[in-house]
């Protein structure tokens, strides 16, 4: 089975988020840590409010959620 390499699973990560939320995480991203609000946000993304949303309440259960537990063998 032939590696993947990085760059290639970033983009493919990316793809991914965009397919299920509608909006590119890195421009999202940025936007935030220049300081512009949730309305202005929507507005340059163009999307609706809903989307972005779903993105959040997903992070917020995702944080919410305990860790898994992994297999120790003593």
């Amino acid at each position: 089975m032939a590696a993947i390499k990085f760059g290639d699973q970033v983009q493919r990560n990316r793809r991914k988020f965009f397919m299920k939320y509608g909006f590119d995480l890195i421009q999202y991203v940025n936007l935030e840590m220049i300081g512009k609000t949730e309305d202005e946000i929507i507005d340059i993304l163009g999307i609706f409010p809903f989307q972005l949303e779903k993105f959040k309440r997903d992070r917020t259960l995702r944080k919410l959620k305990p860790p898994k537990k992994r297999n120790q063998a003593f």
